[in-house]
């Protein structure tokens, strides 16, 4: 699962609930570490990083992805919606209600000082999905019950961003 390239390269099986209760801790270390993680999607493969400037930055290198082409934010419960401060309108919530976890995509609002500049469309929304991966769920899950250890710490990273607070997979 998770890919960083040659020496960085690690590749961990994330299908069967043992793999997966076995890859976590060390998946969370390479994000923590800035690595960028190929993991499952519905389809394909995609690539994503934690959630901090640097991160989100290499990804942006890595796939060459222009400016104002933003990157898909994976979340693994509806609660980390209100953790980011995104805004749901009742609209949204009606249709993530019916469609999560699953390949909708909302774009919501809000998010200022949560989420990096680069994962914003062109009107400031951010692209949010919950996946149905049940691996992608638990492992966001778990850096999420991290985030909450550390949340009153202060981020480290650049443009006040960083930090396991904003370790969150993206695609």
């Amino acid at each position: 699962m998770p890919f960083g390239g040659n020496a960085d390269q690690l590749t961990v099986p994330f299908w069967s609930t043992a793999e997966i209760e076995g890859a976590l801790r060390r998946t969370i270390a390479h994000l923590t570490e800035r690595r960028v993680l190929a993991y499952p999607t519905e389809t394909v493969y995609g690539f994503g990083t934690a959630v901090d400037f640097d991160s989100v930055e290499a990804l942006v290198r890595m796939k060459g992805r222009p400016p104002g082409k933003p990157f898909l934010l994976l979340i693994g419960s509806v609660q980390h919606v209100g953790r980011l401060d995104l805004h749901m309108p009742t609209y949204a919530a009606d249709l993530a209600a019916r469609f999560w976890p699953g390949p909708l995509t909302l774009v919501l609002r809000g998010g200022e000082g949560r989420v990096p500049p680069r994962l914003r469309g062109p009107e400031g929304g951010v692209a949010v999905r919950f996946t149905p991966h049940v691996g992608l769920q638990r492992l966001l899950q778990r850096v999420w019950r991290a985030d909450h250890q550390y949340e009153r710490q202060p981020a480290r990273g650049t443009a006040g961003h960083g930090g396991l607070r904003d370790c969150k997979p993206v695609a």
